[in-house]
């Protein structure tokens, strides 16, 4: 169900530092970050999660790049280690239960283009 889905994302403007967060929309996050950043900002890569688990993953996923912390949510990682990473993530963390508790029953990622836009919910 879309209206369940959150989404963890990493945006740079240099490709070597990433802020990696979570939110339900991705464009409108995006959008309040580059009004107050002079380079232009644009996303890395991002993967659906169920909203409940959305918290969880994240810090999760922080928690396991503290030693490449810049600061807060900002950490030096390459775009091809954010995709790596978010690769792995997708894979083992959205169905393990013990991060954000179980994956509710009735929900299935959605379906998105290579240009980032929802197909299907």
């Amino acid at each position: 169900m879309a209206g369940d889905t959150s989404w963890i994302y990493a945006v740079t403007d240099d490709g070597k530092r990433h802020k990696i967060g979570h939110s339900c929309d991705i464009r409108r996050r995006l959008a309040t970050f580059q009004t107050g950043h002079a380079d232009q900002l644009r996303l890395t890569s991002a993967f659906a999660v169920p909203r409940a688990k959305a918290r969880a993953m994240e810090e999760y996923i922080h928690k396991d790049l503290g030693h490449r912390r810049i600061r807060r949510e900002i950490f030096a990682i390459s775009e091809e280690e954010v995709r790596r990473l978010f690769s792995w993530a997708e894979i083992r963390l959205v169905e393990d239960p013990l991060i954000g508790g179980p994956v509710p029953p009735d929900w299935s990622p959605p379906a998105i283009t290579r240009d980032g836009r929802i197909v299907s919910a």
